[in-house]
């Protein structure tokens, strides 16, 4: 049996095919992010790096803002899982530019809590708690429970880091009250 990676990634060069053939820009740069995660999740960092920037080339020529926040986000999570931590530092900034621009404040929000990880693996800690307080106050205003719970646990984890201890555990109690809560209700925002 053929294994389900490589029947995703041929299915996915055949719509891309498909959507080169009919010069559909956004098709092929959606379909080239896929890609992009598929090599990134089997460690193809030069196949993810290349397939997320010719989507995001793909989706700047086609006027979509998202599609290339989208595209930089990837791209920099790849830079960071393969090391280039400076690199990806700059790439999510691009991305979250991209994403105040287009007014989305989810991406915005995503963008925070992973740059802040970011900068706390080059040990950047101010950066990184600025960067992870901001995704919480973003995942608060928008109701998205999941998501505060989340940057909150990135936010105790930066300060544990940091040497920040009565933060940290502040911060980590919030997360997983919001986690139970979310659990018990069954519901996730």
């Amino acid at each position: 049996m053929e294994p389900a990676g490589s029947r995703v990634a041929r299915a996915s060069h055949g719509a891309l095919c498909a959507a080169e053939a009919e010069d559909d820009l956004r098709a092929q740069a959606i379909t080239l992010l896929r890609l992009s995660n598929l090599d990134h999740r089997q460690l193809r960092y030069t196949d993810a790096i290349e397939h997320c920037t010719r989507a995001g080339a793909l989706a700047e020529r086609a006027a979509w803002t998202q599609g290339q926040a989208t595209a930089l986000g990837i791209l920099a999570t790849v830079h960071r899982d393969a090391g280039r931590i400076e690199e990806a530092a700059a790439v999510y900034d691009r991305a979250l530019t991209l994403y105040r621009q287009e007014g989305s404040r989810n991406g915005e929000a995503l963008t925070l809590n992973h740059l802040a990880r970011t900068y706390w693996y080059l040990g950047r800690f101010p950066e990184a708690i600025e960067s992870a307080t901001h995704a919480v106050t973003l995942r608060r205003e928008a109701g998205s429970r999941e998501g505060e719970a989340a940057a909150l646990d990135t936010l105790g984890e930066i300060c544990h880091a940091a040497g920040r201890l009565d933060e940290a555990l502040a911060h980590l109690g919030q997360a997983l009250t919001l986690t139970h809560e979310i659990d018990d209700r069954g519901v996730a925002a």
